[in-house]
């Protein structure tokens, strides 16, 4: 392949000018759109520009981010002396019509016509600006063959990194549940009495709570435990939209190694309702902002929020969740904490993209050493509690139909006759003319 002359990866001072009218004149923001990849011999410095446009930066951390990326460049345009442009249109067609100049000349000294077609083809690739950005489109070939990275999670098998909604009804034990998260993350210790998970720090947002409450629930939360070095907490967060993103970012760019944070609640932090939005669009907007967060800093970010107080009539358990479905829709990860039959029990259902649906039984006392204990499958675990039942009852009573035992116990006649032939073939029970008895 022919050698590039090394000016091809320098700046003109007509480029350079340019940069100066986009950093020093004030209105970035205004005129960068109309620049184009290709207007740069460097496409790496239109991509730096590109990226601080989208993440809506402030000017002046533009350019001392500018200088540290590029400081030869900077340096020189130091000595140049810029003045502000008299037309900063015509100055941008000069630029234009010097790179159109210099790819014809590279063109031309290029001996490999594969290698003429190809700069020619970039040069098209990026003749476009910020509003003209052109998709990427993958094959299914190239996406079969790429190989990503493992999912890593904040509690292996149940919490992925990413945007996690935790919901719940009142006194379910939302908060004691996330407080035990940071917790176990910062300790580097089990969640759930059992789930190794990975150490690092956690962030914990007690916004409903006063620091003498957060300080009285840690006590009792860390069961004689120390508590962990590598937890914070906070009592007071931002609107998202009103600082509370950069206040988040702030500790996460000062705290490398965090692996969760948790916001408690999420009304608290939500921008104030407008009227003329949609609640949908809404949701999503809050949600995405939060799970870009969690996405840039490889995190999960856990948020705590309310059920609606009627939820009988719903066919999925998660319509209960207060909002919109641009909450849920948004979200990696949703768990959902509800009272259980047994007195201690919360049953905590969980659905998300990377997660299989599952729903467990916790064992919830502050009494216990462990004050969260994963019992198991709820199916599992209330099948066991039936059973029991049911062999309680043949003993004492012998022979039974599956209605007169369905009425005696209070359950469901299907249910109950499902889980008799269950036990008829696990050998547990026997079957004489549709009267069933134990096993002999």
């Amino acid at each position: 392949m022919t050698i590039i002359a090394d000016n091809y990866f320098s700046t003109s001072s007509n480029e350079r000018y340019l940069l100066w009218a986009l950093l020093y004149d004030a209105q970035f923001y205004e005129l960068f759109p109309d620049v184009y990849r290709s207007d740069f011999q460097r496409c790496e410095i239109y991509d730096f520009m590109a990226e601080s446009y989208h993440a809506k930066a402030d000017e002046t951390d533009i350019i001392k981010d500018f200088r540290k990326r590029f400081p030869t460049v900077a340096e020189t345009m130091d000595g140049e002396h810029h003045e502000s442009l008299p037309s900063y249109y015509s100055l941008l067609d000069t630029v234009r019509k010097e790179s159109k100049e210099l790819l014809r000349q590279r063109l031309a000294s290029l001996r490999d016509p594969d290698d003429a077609f190809r700069d020619l083809d970039n040069y098209r690739k990026n003749q476009h600006g910020i509003k003209h950005a052109g998709i990427k489109y993958l094959s299914a070939m190239e996406l079969m063959e790429k190989v990503f990275e493992p999912i890593k999670w904040c509690v292996p098998g149940l919490i992925p990194d990413g945007l996690i909604m935790l919901a719940g009804k009142p006194k379910v034990g939302k908060s004691w549940l996330a407080l035990h998260l940071c917790h176990a993350v910062a300790f580097g210790g089990y969640a759930f009495g059992s789930i190794d998970v990975p150490r690092g720090k956690a962030l914990y947002y007690g916004l409903e709570d006063s620091e003498r409450r957060l300080k009285e629930r840690l006590k009792a939360i860390s069961c004689e435990l120390p508590v962990p070095d590598g937890l914070y907490l906070s009592t007071k967060l931002s609107r998202l939209d009103d600082g509370g993103l950069d206040e988040i970012s702030t500790w996460l760019d000062d705290n490398a190694d965090a692996r969760l944070v948790v916001i408690d609640t999420l009304a608290r932090v939500k921008p104030k309702a407008r009227r003329s939005n949609d609640a949908y669009e809404n949701d999503t907007e809050i949600m995405s902002g939060l799970q870009e967060l969690a996405m840039r800093y490889g995190i999960t970010v856990l948020v705590v929020h309310h059920m609606r107080k009627n939820t009988r009539d719903s066919d999925d358990v998660f319509d209960g969740v207060l909002g919109s479905t641009g909450l849920t829709g948004t979200a990696d990860a949703t768990l959902l904490l509800q009272r259980g039959r047994q007195t201690k029990e919360i049953v905590m259902s969980i659905t998300g993209r990377d997660v299989d649906e599952q729903e467990l039984s916790i064992a919830f006392s502050l009494a216990d050493r462990v004050p969260f204990r994963l019992l198991g499958s709820t199916d599992e675990i209330h099948m066991s509690d039936t059973r029991k039942e049911i062999l309680e009852y043949l003993q004492e009573n012998g022979k039974t139909t599956p209605k007169e035992l369905a009425t005696a116990l209070g359950k469901n006649y299907s249910t109950t006759k499902t889980m008799l032939q269950r036990m008829l073939a696990d050998g547990v029970v026997s079957n004489n003319n549709g009267k069933y008895e134990i096993y002999t």
